[in-house]
């Protein structure tokens, strides 16, 4: 069973998928690391829908500096480079 999920992974092309694709998996990775833990892992997840409102308010602008210091799955930076 191992061994067909490691060959599942490595027969991706990971250079190839989008950001969103990378962070939904990576997110996904984290929510259910999360449940599995009772206490929640402490973790919140930002809903993306809200990232989005967030980030049209600040209207980032290309080559000036962002911050998230709670950066988690990058979701707020991924939005800014989307914007």
């Amino acid at each position: 069973m191992l061994s067909k999920v490691i060959d599942m992974i490595d027969g991706e092309k990971w250079l190839s998928l989008g950001t969103d694709v990378k962070g939904d998996i990576y997110e996904g990775l984290l929510a259910k690391n999360a449940e599995d833990v009772k206490s929640g892992a402490g973790q919140y997840f930002t809903p993306r829908a809200l990232i989005k409102a967030m980030v049209e308010c600040i209207r980032p602008e290309p080559m000036k500096t962002i911050a998230d210091p709670a950066c988690g799955t990058g979701g707020f930076f991924l939005a800014a480079y989307d914007y």
